[in-house]
């Protein structure tokens, strides 16, 4: 009883009701996403609009600059380019994978970035965890691209911000968040494994053909 009861206290206020809702829609957002369902983007759009008000409440301003000026525009960008290259009526979408020079690119990319962000937010803002922050930011970017266009190392990029930022947010006070992502931990291995599978069932007709 005094653990439901410290569950209560924790959402029942303001902030609290703002992070169930938040919550529940980025839930159904990467449930769908592992499904290739072209609704992610919907209840991706959703979710931001919760949880940006609270990145910066919880001064977590890359994050927040993140979710507003980049996911949620994403997303209205992601619904039209699925329903614009899908080659049926079904938003099929081919599942694709990076070329090994790509990655290499792409993780340059990301320090050099994650050490500019990191650099501006330490020296000229009170951000909590600016490097750390930067770094999830800029990983999440890249990610966000990458599943844009149904490329399986999106996944990797996302388990590994979903790693970084359960120590952030539990740091944060902001517990339930943090076990959020834990569960995102295992919804984004899971949606690695079924697009990585996708794409191999994708290449047996051409096998065949050959």
């Amino acid at each position: 009883m005094e653990i439901l009861q410290t569950i209560i206290d924790h959402f029942n206020h303001f902030w609290g009701y703002i992070e169930l809702a938040g919550v529940a829609s980025i839930l159904i957002c990467v449930w769908l996403a592992v499904k290739q369902n072209i609704w992610t983007w919907f209840w991706g759009a959703v979710g931001v609009c919760f949880f940006a008000p609270m990145l910066w409440e919880y001064k977590l301003y890359s994050d927040f600059g993140l979710q507003l000026f980049f996911y949620l525009p994403m997303q209205a960008v992601g619904w039209w380019y699925w329903m614009k290259k899908g080659p049926n009526a079904n938003n099929d979408l081919p599942v694709s994978v990076l070329k090994g020079e790509t990655i290499i690119y792409c993780v340059i990319a990301i320090a050099v970035l994650t050490y500019m962000t990191g650099f501006f937010m330490l020296n000229f803002t009170d951000a909590s965890f600016p490097y750390w922050d930067a770094l999830t930011t800029w990983m999440s970017i890249f990610a966000q691209i990458l599943m844009l266009k149904k490329i399986c190392e999106s996944w990797v990029l996302w388990v590994a911000v979903d790693v970084i930022s359960v120590p952030i947010y539990f740091m944060k006070g902001m517990v339930v968040w943090s076990g959020l992502y834990g569960l995102f931990i295992v919804l984004a291995t899971m949606g690695g494994v079924a697009w990585y599978r996708a794409y191999a069932a994708q290449q047996i007709p051409d096998a065949e053909t050959v």
